[in-house]
């Protein structure tokens, strides 16, 4: 039996708002996303598959936008509608990615 994932509380919410200051939250704080731009095609396509890469290690996949050389990427877990701490780590993933 598979255990269903809770959304965050508000507090946890709040929290995640001030650590993920670069990210999006929407107006029902059922997803969270940014956006990257860079230097050409090619370092976004990289910068896709190094997130590809965590979204398969921790089976929670993102959904991304890409055009030409921008991306975004939006997070939120369906199975309880909401964020999650699944969210929130991918999250974390993708700005070491960024930052290194």
């Amino acid at each position: 039996m598979q255990t269903r994932v809770k959304q965050l509380s508000k507090s946890e919410l709040k929290k995640a708002q001030k650590t993920f200051s670069e990210w999006s939250f929407n107006p029902k704080a059922t997803a969270l996303s940014r956006s990257f731009t860079f230097s050409d095609h090619v370092d976004a396509l990289v910068f896709i598959a190094r997130v590809t890469v965590h979204a398969q290690v921790l089976a929670h996949h993102p959904d991304i936008l890409f055009t030409f050389k921008k991306v975004k990427v939006t997070l939120s877990t369906h199975d309880c509608d909401g964020i999650s701490s699944q969210d929130l780590e991918l999250a974390k993933r993708i700005e070491k990615i960024v930052h290194n």
